[in-house]
């Protein structure tokens, strides 16, 4: 797959995760507000999502909706992967206090079940690390 369509697969990965992270970070701050503990000593544990930046760990097989098309320009497709990034930050800002722990959401890839909201949006980046990845390889190969 090429450079364009690689990047534009993970533009549209992250529009349907960041779906259900928006909708989640709102849940999670509707509990805070609500009086749910936060806890100081309880961190995501990120350690187990490091695979999923590694293209040849295990097989994965993309929906159709996430196939890219590769009628988006070059340029779309770059903006969107910056305003999906900036998302992200702002939702890790708005989730500072550890509101992000206070819900859970399973996860399918890979067996990863129940997976609070950091550990969503370390998700996103660990899959465009992915991708990074096989572009990486990819250039290798053309070099070649």
């Amino acid at each position: 797959m090429g450079r364009r369509r690689i990047l534009e697969h993970v533009s549209r990965t992250n529009y349907y995760l960041l779906i259900i992270i928006r909708r989640q970070a709102e849940r999670a701050m509707r509990k805070a507000r609500g009086g749910s503990q936060l806890s100081d000593d309880v961190a995501p544990n990120l350690d187990r999502l490091a695979v999923i930046a590694d293209p040849m760990a295990f097989r994965w097989i993309r929906p159709d909706h996430m196939e890219p098309t590769g009628q988006v320009p070059s340029d779309e497709v770059r903006a969107l992967l910056r305003e999906q990034r900036d998302e992200c930050l702002a939702l890790l800002d708005t989730l500072r206090n550890g509101e992000g722990l206070l819900v859970t959401v399973s996860m399918s890839v890979n067996g990863l079940g129940k997976m609070d909201l950091y550990q969503w949006l370390y998700f996103v980046a660990q899959h465009a690390k992915r991708h990074l990845v096989q572009l990486a390889r990819n250039e290798a190969n053309f070099a070649d």
